[in-house]
């Protein structure tokens, strides 16, 4: 194997690859990345056995071949070198070896046999939609704060996707128990007849970075136990959660009479200040209204407290603890210039949402320490 290939596109075709990879991995092939060079191509292929990600770029081939090389130190040798340079690859016949030159500088890796990379199952697919990045990024990206990837619980270890029970409109929605965050966006044309899946946290990460910076549609493959998602000469492929999503909709109150209404940046700025001094297990800050005003306080174990109050519409007797960080969290997945929060009483859900209505919906449990 020998190749010719521009340092930048080759780092630049190694991020998602880095991201999944296992570096400290036991089993050396699962820490590494297959290298294919056939006619005028580089491929690569990086999995940690629940998610494939696939990339590839043109190159200079003088001699075609595969192997299997770690990742960490390849990154991080291609990050110290120089920008726009060009990096010339040399399998060293019968040693195990690669050789890399740039310029003045050379550096060998090992290379273990393609034959070792781990084969990852085929999935029978159920059928192919085609999502505009940003949609699929919204989709899969805001809810997944709410996902728990180290619950026991399946059903909070990732989000679920997929059409609602009617068909007309896409839902993407997570939780880990105490909060969850739903949107509910345009369904794709296409994606009415295909199933609702759960993609664990990792692979939606991965997703979402594809989505975002993806320069067209984004095509996905849904299968019953594989999801694909390609573009721009990138192929993610993962493996399913066995879970289902419990209905949730009886959380969120189908009318917000008597919300407080307010600035959401001066709420999440006044939550980071809180969320210094939160410090007890809990995390817990306090939230009252009245008088046409929100007072959001927070106190230290160590000593220290802190009060800030804004004016606000509406609301008044709306009181509760709650955990100061997953109510910023929310606040900042809902997005818009102004929130209404709505709370109905001791122990019930608190909700916000963009006024008049929007997309996203957060709700947080309160605490009741």
């Amino acid at each position: 194997m020998k190749f010719t290939v521009e340092r930048d596109v080759l780092l630049g075709i190694l991020k998602h690859a880095h991201s999944i990879v296992v570096r400290q991995d036991n089993t050396p092939v699962l820490a590494s990345i297959l290298i294919s060079a056939t006619d005028g191509r580089l491929t690569v292929k990086a999995t940690n056995t629940d998610i494939l990600a696939q990339t590839g770029c043109p190159a200079d081939v003088e001699a075609t071949g595969d192997g299997c090389v770690p990742l960490e130190p390849l990154f991080k040798l291609l990050q110290r070198l120089p920008a726009r340079s060009v990096i010339v690859a040399n399998g060293l016949s019968g040693s195990g070896m690669i050789e890399m030159r740039c310029g003045r500088s050379s550096f060998e890796l090992p290379v273990l046999s393609a034959s070792g990379f781990p084969d990852f199952p085929a999935g029978e697919e159920a059928g192919e939609v085609e999502v505009e990045g940003s949609l699929l990024a919204q989709a899969i990206g805001v809810p997944l704060h709410c996902a728990d990837a180290a619950d026991q619980r399946v059903f909070v270890n990732g989000v679920h996707i997929g059409p609602t029970a009617d068909g007309t409109t896409l839902l993407g929605i997570a939780t880990n128990g105490k909060r969850i965050t739903r949107a509910l966006l345009p369904l794709p044309a296409g994606w009415a007849d295909l199933p609702a899946v759960m993609i664990a946290v990792k692979p939606a990460e991965e997703i979402v970075k594809l989505a975002r910076a993806a320069k067209g549609p984004v095509k996905l493959r849904i299968g019953t136990s594989l999801l694909s998602a390609s573009a721009d000469d990138v192929v993610l492929t993962t493996k399913l959660l066995d879970a289902r999503m419990p209905d949730c909709s009886q959380f969120f109150p189908p009318a917000f009479d008597g919300a407080v209404a307010f600035p959401a940046g001066q709420v999440i700025e006044t939550l980071h200040r809180a969320e210094i001094l939160a410090d007890d297990q809990y995390r817990m800050v306090r939230i009252d209204v009245s008088g046409g005003e929100l007072s959001i306080a927070s106190r230290s174990t160590k000593g220290g407290a802190i009060t800030d109050t804004l004016e606000v519409e509406g609301g008044d007797g709306i009181g509760f603890n709650g955990n100061v960080r997953m109510l910023r969290e929310g606040l900042e997945a809902v997005g818009g210039d102004v929130v209404e929060l709505f709370h109905a009483g001791p122990g019930a859900p608190i909700v916000m949402r963009a006024r008049g209505g929007g997309p996203i919906t957060a709700l947080v449990m309160p605490t009741l320490a």
